[in-house]
């Protein structure tokens, strides 16, 4: 089994994410729920706004966004192909792109969002960059990835290289997700949000406890 190189291999990522039957999992919310429910309460600064989503998958984070944030239109930008075509928004545009790499105009976008998306990458630099660009001046970013103390990321690490396995394992803490952000954002809200959860459910190939910890980093930001 060829393993499945995710960190500092681009070509790698970019054939792992083109997988038909990966996109399919995506097509519902598995830990991006708890995510969901959070991000609610930052409905007021999406509102009335030109929204792109980052790493949009399939599109199932918007979908369950859209009425809350309200936003005038959607972009939802991925490199996968094979998500793209199973995105779930009417009316939203899709963009088949990398998130480094933006194909659109300096400041043309209101708000931006990437949810558990990055930590697949050893360095954020180039992308809250590339979202500083595209963002209007005072306009929001909402970032939200995987923290350390993650407890399936944590323990999929240990078994790095194993059965094929590696995986999204650039957790950080919020101290340096800050740090990458004030270069280009003032920061609004920063903290770890946690959830316990069924390991059942993710189907892992390797030993969980009947329940583990989700942990993730939701920071909100707004362009300098």
């Amino acid at each position: 089994m060829m393993p499945e190189i995710f960190t500092g291999d681009i070509k790698s990522l970019f054939m792992y994410w083109q997988d038909q039957d990966r996109a399919e999992k995506f097509l519902k919310g598995g830990t991006r729920e708890k995510a969901i429910e959070e991000a609610k309460g930052f409905k007021r600064l999406f509102s009335g706004k030109v929204w792109a989503d980052m790493g949009t998958g399939t599109g199932y984070v918007v979908k369950r966004l859209k009425d809350h944030f309200n936003p005038i239109s959607i972009v939802g930008i991925d490199i996968s192909r094979a998500m793209l075509q199973r995105y779930q928004v009417d009316g939203a545009h899709r963009v088949l792109a990398t998130t480094s790499g933006l194909p659109l105009r300096d400041a043309s976008i209101g708000a931006v969002s990437i949810f558990f998306c990055l930590s697949d990458y050893p360095d954020l630099r180039p992308f809250f960059a590339e979202v500083a660009r595209v963002l209007v001046k005072d306009g929001p970013f909402l970032f939200v990835d995987y923290a350390k103390g993650d407890q399936y990321w944590e323990t999929r690490k240990v078994h790095h290289g194993e059965k094929g396995i590696v995986g999204n394992i650039n957790l950080r803490t919020t101290e340096e997700v800050k740090s990458r952000l004030e270069q280009n954002f003032n920061v609004v809200h920063l903290d770890y949000v946690s959830d316990m959860v069924d390991s059942k459910r993710l189907h892992a190939p390797f030993q969980l406890p009947l329940k583990i910890e989700r942990k993730f980093i939701m920071a909100l930001s707004r362009k300098k």
